[in-house]
C-alpha cells in the first residue's frame, strides 16, 4: 500500500512540475520593440553642408543624401532597417544597423532631382540648372 501511495505521489509531483514548466509562454520576454521613425532627410553638399532650394547648384560637383533615423522609445535595434527611398525614380536602400544617420552619394542630373522616402512619402527636391541656361542680367 505505501508503495501505491509513493507513485501516486510521485506521479502528481511529475505532473505538477510538467505543468509549471509547459505553462510558460516563449512571449513573456519583457523586451520593447523599437519603433523606428525616419526623423530626417536632407540634401548635402560634398562638404557636408546643407542644400538649400534657392541655392546655387554647381551640377558639376558632388552631393549627398542625408537620412536620419531613431526610435520613439529611445530603444536601440535589435535587428538591422532597411530605408528605401528614391533618386529620380530610381529605387535605392540603405541599412542601419542602429539608430542615426547615413550619407548616400548621388549625382543629380540638370533639371529637378526628387529624393522621396519610398514608405512615408516625404520628399526634398532640388532644380540644378545647367551653367548654359544661367543668363546675366545688365
Amino acid at each position: 500500500m505505501k508503495t501505491l501511495k509513493f507513485k501516486i505521489y510521485k506521479t502528481v509531483a511529475v505532473l505538477f512540475i510538467a505543468a509549471l514548466t509547459f505553462s510558460c509562454s516563449g512571449d513573456d520576454d519583457n523586451t520593447e520593440e523599437a519603433i523606428i521613425d525616419v526623423t530626417n532627410l536632407r540634401i548635402l553638399a560634398q562638404d557636408g553642408f546643407s542644400v538649400g532650394v534657392s541655392d546655387c547648384i554647381d551640377p558639376n560637383e558632388n552631393y549627398l543624401v542625408e537620412i536620419t533615423i531613431s526610435t520613439q522609445n529611445n530603444i536601440q535595434l535589435t535587428e538591422p532597417v532597411v530605408v528605401n527611398y528614391t533618386v529620380n525614380g530610381n529605387t535605392s536602400s540603405v541599412t542601419f544597423t542602429q539608430v542615426g544617420i547615413k550619407t548616400i552619394p548621388v549625382n543629380f542630373v540638370t533639371g529637378e532631382n526628387v529624393v522621396e522616402l519610398v514608405e512615408s512619402g516625404t520628399s526634398v527636391s532640388l532644380t540644378v540648372v545647367a551653367p548654359s541656361e544661367f543668363v546675366l542680367l545688365p
